[in-house]
């Protein structure tokens, strides 16, 4: 098994990367990256969410998610929130779906040595980004049907479990 480090989008992987210029379609909008969708969701201020939204750049869409108000209870639905995304950045994009399966049985770093939730660097790091990558991986090579699963915030991220999985999930946690 072989680890994968990405972080920057101009690198070899950096179409792993929230900040890689691949438009999604999520809540009927389209969203320049996963990264400003990501970031218009901390807040339910729907002219904030619109103002991050019109962004042109990730990185100060990123920025702009510091300066709105978050929502309460952000740190029990950040992670559906990512997993929403990069469900939608995988099933909305050919290429960076097989890509994506084309990692293997590779583990998925975001080299990110300034956040230690979503990146892991020089050992230090929670790597749930790297993780939830691979989680989607799995569940495009597992071929589950995660096209029909409304991954709703308010739900606890569902455990893959087979092939078939989405009509027998079960609501636990990722870690």
């Amino acid at each position: 098994m072989s680890d994968i480090f990405f972080f920057s989008r101009r690198t070899d992987y950096g179409w792993l990367s929230n900040f890689h210029r691949a438009p999604i379609t999520l809540d009927g909008k389209v969203w320049r990256t996963t990264e400003h969708y990501y970031q218009a969701q901390k807040t339910l201020d729907n002219e904030e969410r619109e103002w991050i939204r019109a962004i042109v750049k990730p990185f100060d869409a990123k920025m702009a998610g510091y300066r709105v108000k978050i929502r309460e209870g952000w740190d029990d639905i950040k992670e559906r929130v990512m997993l929403r995304c990069l469900v939608a950045k995988f099933l909305q994009h050919d290429s960076l779906r097989e890509a994506l399966i084309g990692t293997g049985d590779a583990v998925l770093h975001e080299d990110n040595p300034k956040d230690e939730y979503w990146g892991y660097a020089n050992g230090i790091g929670r790597d749930r980004l790297g993780v939830l990558l691979m989680f989607v991986r799995s569940g495009f090579v597992e071929r589950c049907d995660i096209v029909d699963h409304n991954l709703n915030v308010d739900k606890p991220v569902p455990r893959m479990c087979c092939h078939r999985c989405l009509s027998r999930i079960e609501h636990v946690g990722v870690e």
